[in-house]
């Protein structure tokens, strides 16, 4: 399936956690004004019974307050987000995905779980396959000709999205600084 010396896995790998990293980067940046009301109003909902307490994170997965000053005594972030669903993390942001983002995604998560790491799966179960939310199956593991240029994109995409900077960018300035 992969030639042996390839960093394909290697580079997929690496663009899943930065895709994680921005997401997660979100979750973490703290609720908007806007967010905060959204939030109280979906706490409301759930006091009144009219929503469970887990729809409060998918509505608004950021988090709260009480949440970062925990993140700050613990050390450890919420359970929400030390998993790789990728498809997940972008989605919370706000990034409508096409099929074929989240086909992408899915992709990505693999790579992130294991083959951007290990030899073999650590859990072979559904390691070659996914289903997404359109219902349709697809598979996890073939790799595309065009998939570093898509993954680029896609990560423009949603630094754009998350009005994050290109930090890594070396400009003109540090050039010249720089020698």
């Amino acid at each position: 399936m992969f030639r042996e010396h390839d960093f394909c896995g290697l580079y997929m790998m690496l663009a899943g956690y930065a895709i994680e990293n921005l997401c997660k980067g979100d979750a973490v940046d703290g609720l908007t004004s806007e967010e905060q009301i959204k939030r109280r109003e979906l706490e409301e909902k759930v006091a009144s019974g009219q929503l469970s307490q887990s729809s409060i994170v998918q509505e608004c997965w950021k988090l709260t307050a009480d949440e970062r000053e925990q993140v700050k005594t613990d050390g450890k972030l919420p359970d929400r987000l030390k998993r790789h669903e990728l498809v997940a993390f972008v989605t919370a942001t706000g990034l409508p995905l096409t099929t074929d983002e989240q086909e992408l995604l899915e992709r990505l998560k693999r790579a992130v779980l294991w083959f951007g790491r290990y030899p073999v799966p650590k859990d072979y179960r559904d390691r070659d396959e996914t289903r997404l939310p359109d219902g349709t199956r697809y598979s996890t593991s073939w790799i595309g000709s065009t998939d570093t240029y898509r993954i680029k994109l896609l990560i423009q995409h949603l630094r754009k999205h998350l009005d994050a900077p290109e930090s890594y960018r070396v400009t003109d300035d540090l050039k010249s600084k720089n020698g």
